[in-house]
């Protein structure tokens, strides 16, 4: 008597990540969530607040930090009325503002853009929606516990598809702390650890990771199709953040950076070198990311400063 045997092919899980580019409108959230939908392998989905829509449009999280809540609170109402979804952001305003006047920090505030980004995905796809506060725990010094994180994080997912927001977690004590700059990929990687993907997809605006600023016009600008995490992080570029990139290594985890205009099109893969991140390689990305850091800061004192005069 033959048996015969029935082949299943292997059923790919991957989170994906989607920035600030990504959904700075809702023409742009509604393109996503039909990207989503259509690729059956994406179960976890990581957003940040929305982006900016122009050159002189300012960045959700200033206008938050300013204490420009009535800006803020428009440009999501705008978003929800453009996609004709079911969300009273108006009431989670004045929730936000209550949530302030007891007490809440600086942090909180500056999470909410991803906060309310999140719930605005969850309900245009109709998956599960997951509060980051509940599942991204963090010590009472302000690192990832990744023994609490890994027990919410599959208590809270369970076998739903669900969306998140990028940025921040919660302190033992239950008070919002953010990840602090390319925190939305510390959220992504975590996630994908966590629950076992087989990639974490970076869905941005670039195709890829270059050699330069694939917006210089240098001729001898190039694309990587395949790289090492310890090649990416001689790179110092910041399509991804460095810290997440060596965590991923770390754990195996492989890092796919795509256009989310075209994530058909060119791409770049992020493979895990062999063994764990050298000290050596840490020590420069601890450089690399105080120098990037220092950078950005300075970039936003000056986006603020402008911001102000408008």
């Amino acid at each position: 008597m033959k048996i015969c045997t029935v082949n299943k092919e292997k059923q790919y899980k991957h989170g994906v990540k989607f920035g600030g580019t990504s959904l700075a409108t809702a023409m742009l959230y509604q393109f996503v969530a039909n990207q989503v939908s259509a690729d059956k392998s994406i179960h976890w989905v990581i957003v940040s607040a929305p982006g900016r829509r122009d050159n002189e449009d300012p960045k959700i999280t200033d206008l938050l930090m300013n204490d420009k809540f009535k800006e803020v609170e428009a440009r999501f109402i705008q978003i929800v009325d453009d996609l004709k979804i079911n969300i009273d952001i108006p009431a989670e305003f004045k929730k936000i503002l209550s949530d302030i006047d007891n007490g809440a920090g600086q942090d909180y505030i500056a999470s909410r853009g991803e906060y309310l980004s999140s719930k605005i995905m969850a309900l245009l796809l109709g998956w599960h929606w997951v509060d980051a506060a509940d599942v991204i725990c963090l010590n009472s010094i302000g690192e990832i516990d990744k023994a609490q994180t890994s027990v919410a994080t599959r208590e809270a997912f369970g076998d739903e598809r669900c969306v998140i927001g990028g940025f921040y977690g919660a302190m033992p004590c239950g008070s919002i702390k953010t990840l602090g700059r390319g925190g939305s990929d510390t959220t992504g990687t975590l996630v994908c650890i966590v629950m076992q993907a087989d990639l974490y997809i970076n869905s941005t605006d670039v195709d890829g990771v270059y050699n330069k600023d694939p917006n210089s016009g240098d001729k001898d600008c190039i694309r990587y199709d395949s790289m090492t995490s310890k090649q990416f992080l001689t790179l110092r570029t910041s399509v991804v953040h460095p810290i997440a990139v060596e965590v991923a290594a770390n754990y195996g985890l492989k890092i796919k950076v795509q256009s989310t205009e075209n994530p058909d099109g060119g791409s770049t893969m992020i493979v895990p070198s062999n063994g764990k991140i050298s000290y050596l390689s840490k020590f420069f990305i601890y450089v690399g990311s105080v120098i990037e850091w220092v950078g950005q800061y300075f970039e936003m004192t000056i986006e603020r400063v402008n911001f102000i005069k408008r």
